[in-house]
């Protein structure tokens, strides 16, 4: 720096290089002491936790059992599996943005063999294709001028160009692709999708209240607001308890009991006892299912004849002209599917809709619509691989969640089930379960946590601004991620042990899958009564010592799927990473039809912005 105090170019790399090792000085002390206290929470702890399923398929009976309860239960020594991935594009041109969102399948076999237990591997030939893409091509004229006056109003378009329609395309996609595969007579016996099902299931919650399907007609039929509600109630299982006693939308296991029962009726007093909640509380949370008309106009304190259900005092009786809900919406969701994908039509983002004052009135798509197609989606292909005994699991890479360390030991600690100190161990998950191999010397690759279910996702103990002690809360205070459905546990499948060298390993995955009414894990009671988080009962497993047989299945088959062929993919299962590369090779096949929907306005310049025609582009 000179006399003038000014910076010189030298001064700037120097300063940059002081603050760059201060900083990794600090990193590296912050990883050391992180580590020491981890390895002293894992010797007091972590290590009951932790299951050396390695150690288990050494053993050549262990393996024959496997092989011989999953013959039983699917029938079948050769065991078909998907493997689903996908990609997505946007293309924007002055007058046109193109939306491409598509789903890549890589399907195989596994062939259980006997003597000796082994297990054969087999991937289908590339020919065998049944991807999915779907290319919008929506120009601007179309986004504005749907009525004369929407020129001069904020609408309806502007929701369309910002909300990531080619994520939601490809989302929508590997859906869709999974609700056929898990519909098909001849199915196969495991999905796999390169997805967080609970994340996804999450993240797919649109405001129910501000969906304007009521009054569209779609595929021959009128859909009407009781239809949407019955529809996205879903999964119903009586024997996991799904849709649960959870207090948010609490509407969702009402609408399940009416049709599960003989005579289409609910009791709200005997429902309030179910629940564990109080009368007026249940009334509250369910109100909206004899309150709104088929258009999802709410009438305060009344009952109008075409809501869902009939009120006479305690009882709810469910409107004949409902009973086929369930229906209309599985037709609807294949419509709005088969016209994205099988069709390539982008008039689809248009519906009509005909309101209260039965004026005819076009609309967009909204983002709340498009993700009730995907949640539409998710729950039927849940209800299809309950029906068909199809295992679907979810594998996740590269996440930085907390799930595990922060909220599901958080929280059982504070209801007393576990015990332990308190330590600064790593932030994430997966930093905290990558360490542990350099603690414990005799891990080997694969081995797991004990599972625990994704409820845990949004329960967990918060502690508020100058607060004494944190409160069990959900998301924004009462928001549930739907219990006893999903569990999730963290793998390393790649862990291999060469002393002297440092042990050769891949990272840790997160892995949910989907729980099945035939091997329901046991629950612990969390809270119950609770006017905001209602009664939460998850599935758990209370350490290493409980077997969990689902768990076992699932970590077996997907460790002969890891092979380890790819090095920039080691520990992860293969049929995902060919399925990735197949829906990306498949973008690049198409991508320069997108781009050259650009080249027709290079002719006129007034086509292109000023920072186009400056860059040459």
């Amino acid at each position: 720096m000179d006399m003038a105090g000014r910076s010189t170019i030298s001064d700037v790399f120097s300063l940059y290089d002081k603050a760059l090792s201060q900083t990794r000085n600090k990193l590296e002390r912050s990883l050391l002491d992180s580590t020491n206290e981890l390895e002293l929470f894992y010797d007091g702890f972590m290590k009951d936790h932790v299951i050396r399923y390695a150690d288990r398929f050494d053993s050549e009976a262990f393996r024959r059992e496997m092989h011989r309860d999953l013959q039983q239960r699917h029938r079948s020594s050769t065991l078909r599996f998907w493997a689903v991935d996908g990609t997505c594009k946007k293309v924007e041109t002055t007058d046109i943005v193109i939306f491409y969102g598509g789903a890549y399948v890589v399907k195989g076999r596994l062939e259980l063999q006997d003597t000796p237990p082994i297990i054969q591997y087999e991937e289908s030939e590339p020919e065998d294709d049944s991807s999915l893409v779907a290319y919008l091509p929506i120009s601007s004229e179309e986004l504005t001028m749907i009525d004369p006056e929407d020129r001069f109003v904020v609408n309806d378009a502007e929701r369309i160009s910002l909300s990531g329609l080619d994520t939601s395309l490809m989302l929508l996609a590997e859906i869709f692709l999974l609700y056929r595969g898990a519909s098909n007579i001849d199915h196969p016996h495991i999905l796999l999708w390169d997805h967080s099902l609970s994340s996804v299931l999450a993240n797919a919650t649109p405001n129910i209240r501000k969906l304007r399907f009521a009054g569209t007609e779609i595929a021959g039929e009128r859909i009407w607001y009781p239809d949407l509600l019955v529809g996205y109630s879903k999964p119903w299982n009586s024997e996991l308890g799904v849709p649960s006693k959870k207090s948010h939308r609490l509407w969702e296991r009402a609408i399940a009991k009416i049709f599960e029962s003989p005579n289409y009726t609910l009791n709200i007093r005997d429902f309030s006892i179910d629940v564990g909640l109080s009368q007026p509380v249940v009334e509250t949370q369910i109100r909206l299912i004899w309150e709104c008309n088929k258009y999802g106009k709410k009438f305060e304190g009344k009952n109008p004849d075409d809501a869902l259900v009939k009120k006479e005092g305690n009882i709810l009786t469910l409107n004949p002209q409902y009973l086929h809900s369930s229906d209309k919406i599985r037709r609807m969701y294949e419509f709005f599917c088969n016209r994205f994908f099988v069709y390539k039509d982008p008039s689809v983002l248009l519906y009509d809709r005909v309101d209260e004052t039965n004026n005819r009135r076009e609309r967009f798509l909204s983002t709340d619509e498009i993700s009730f197609l995907l949640a539409i989606g998710l729950r039927l292909t849940f209800e299809n691989c309950w029906r068909n005994g199809v295992m679907l699991i979810g594998v996740v890479k590269d996440s930085a969640s907390t799930y595990f360390t922060n909220h599901y030991l958080g929280v059982l600690k504070h209801k007393g089930v576990f015990n332990f100190t308190p330590r600064r161990i790593p932030t994430t998950d997966r930093l905290t379960f990558e360490r542990i191999p350099f603690i414990d010397d005799s891990l080997r690759g694969p081995w797991a946590s004990t599972e625990f279910d994704a409820v845990f996702m949004t329960l967990r103990m918060r502690k508020e601004w100058e607060a004494d002690e944190p409160t069990l809360q959900g998301v924004r205070g009462d928001v549930l991620i739907q219990p006893n459905l999903i569990m999730r546990t963290l793998v390393q499948f790649h862990l291999v042990r060469d002393p002297p060298m440092e042990p050769s390993m891949g990272h840790v995955i997160f892995v949910d899958r989907l729980v099945h009414p035939n091997n329901i894990p046991p629950r612990i009671h969390i809270i119950s009564g609770d006017r905001d988080l209602g009664t939460v009962e998850p599935f758990w497993f209370r350490d290493a010592s409980v077997r969990n047989r689902e768990q076992e299945y699932i970590i077996y088959l997907l460790s002969v799927l890891t092979r380890n062929v790819f090095p920039e993919v080691i520990g992860y299962p293969d049929p995902l990473h060919h399925a990735d590369r197949g829906a990306k090779s498949v973008l690049k096949m198409v991508e320069p039809m997108l781009y050259s929907s650009e080249r027709l306005n290079r002719a006129n310049p007034l086509h292109r912005t000023l920072r186009q025609l400056r860059g040459g582009g």
